[in-house]
């Protein structure tokens, strides 16, 4: 390829730490919804319907609102920006919050779930929040700063669930329906999360991509070198994907394969961790454990899933995202394998609780890090709201016959699922290594 059509390499902007910085403590704070939201939500919807056996309808309404929230939120984000897609969907979820609390107010359970669908946008944006620390950072620093924005929720994690407390105190005062004072908290951080990223995510880092790719100053990589140190940059050029023998069709065929098996990692661990996630209350229930264990036992693992990120991003910057991804299913196996001898045993269910959420977190920062770099700029967030859409669908089914499986054989059986879904994300995984030749 000529000279004169390769792109030009440049440096990070120097405002990508200010966006970094924005869009953790939006992530922070959006958490903070999330966190109270899943905590409160099973209970509200007992508490509503006066049948304990519906309760899973909450974290299910909230997740599938999450899906629902991935495509219209990356389109909105081409049209209009980050900063705009990201807000619009923390807004969303705050008129859900408003929605529930005027909903329990009139004991209307089809309200509380549409409710609890909205504020499950507030998800949606945590998830592509990751992909916007990704707009404009340099090939070599992805990794670590999406696994940032990732580390970034576990604040909210830890401390929303901590706030339904006060919340609900702070709801007695002020008069609100039972249950419903967590929600009041969700919509309070939900609204800061709005201000935030509309007032400081400036200028917005995927419109100063774009502004950037027109210029001809964005980093193109061969497919060839997606996964080890680029040597070269090769650009996106218009008329030679019309040529079906050209060299760069067959990279766009290969880049292409490349999409779409990240995407399909990514959503494989969700549902494994999702699977084995939802039953761990009941199992614990079961055994005799009370609901102060069970809330450490869930801690431990959102802990996982958050707190070891940023090691995660630094691995998939040093040696490369497919080795990162088979790290995270070796670790799910583990996982699975624990939680099926775990029997009562508190200390190896919550071991293989924490491996389940460190393995999430390998796939999920090394998956969506291949995803960023295997993907044009011009159709990036299109995938990544693909991919999103897809990772929440793939939890939902997996968290919605995970209770059938357990019922019918307890831990041991659903892990032997957990293992199967296991084996086919290590395949697609080995195939990467068809796709990404290392040089």
């Amino acid at each position: 390829m000529n000279s004169d059509l390769r792109a030009k390499k440049v440096a990070t902007p120097p405002f990508q730490k200010r966006a970094l910085t924005v869009l953790m403590i939006a992530q922070a704070l959006g958490g903070l919804g999330v966190g109270a939201t899943l905590t409160v939500g099973t209970g509200l919807v007992t508490h509503a319907s006066g049948n304990e056996s519906i309760s899973g309808f909450a974290p299910t309404m909230a997740t599938l609102g999450a899906a629902i929230a991935g495509i219209p939120l990356a389109k909105l984000a081409v049209s209009r920006g980050r900063r705009f897609a990201l807000a619009t969907g923390n807004l969303i979820a705050l008129f859900g919050a408003i929605l529930i609390i005027v909903a329990a107010a009139a004991s209307s359970l089809p309200l509380i779930l549409i409710g609890l669908l909205l504020t499950g946008f507030a998800a949606a944006v945590q998830l592509q929040s990751r992909f916007a620390a990704t707009d404009l950072s340099l090939t070599q620093h992805q990794g670590r700063d999406l696994s940032l924005i990732v580390w970034s929720t576990t604040i909210g994690a830890v401390i929303g669930p901590e706030l339904v407390g006060p919340g609900e105190a702070v709801g007695h005062v002020i008069g609100l329906p039972v249950l419903t004072g967590g929600f009041l908290f969700t919509g309070i951080a939900q609204l800061a999360a709005v201000l935030v990223l509309l007032l400081f995510l400036r200028p917005d880092p995927l419109l100063e991509a774009q502004k950037r790719a027109s210029l001809n100053l964005e980093i193109a990589e061969d497919v060839d070198s997606l996964d080890d140190t680029p040597t070269h940059q090769v650009p996106v050029v218009a008329g030679e994907a019309a040529n079906p023998t050209s060299e760069h069709n067959l990279h766009g065929r290969r880049a292409l394969g490349i999409q779409q098996i990240s995407i399909a990692i990514i959503a494989l661990s969700q549902a494994v961790m999702v699977a084995l996630m939802a039953m761990t209350a009941g199992h614990l229930t079961h055994h005799g454990f009370a609901v102060e264990i069970i809330g450490i036992t869930v801690s431990i693992h959102i802990a996982g899933m958050y707190a070891f990120s940023p090691l995660f991003g630094y691995l998939v910057d040093k040696t490369g995202r497919r080795f990162v991804i088979l790290f995270g299913a070796a670790q799910l196996v583990a996982a699975a394998i624990l939680a099926a001898l775990s029997g009562d045993s508190l200390l190896t269910l919550q071991i293989a609780m924490l491996l389940l959420g460190t393995g999430w977190s390998a796939i999920t920062v090394a998956g969506s890090a291949l995803l960023t770099r295997s993907t044009p700029a011009e159709i990036r967030p299109r995938r990544q709201g693909q991919s999103d859409a897809l990772m929440n669908l793939a939890g939902a089914s997996a968290g919605a016959i995970a209770g059938f499986i357990f019922a019918a054989g307890g831990y041991p059986l659903l892990s032997v699922f957990a293992l199967i879904v296991i084996a086919a994300l290590v395949a697609l995984t080995l195939l990467l290594f068809a796709l990404i030749p290392r040089r």
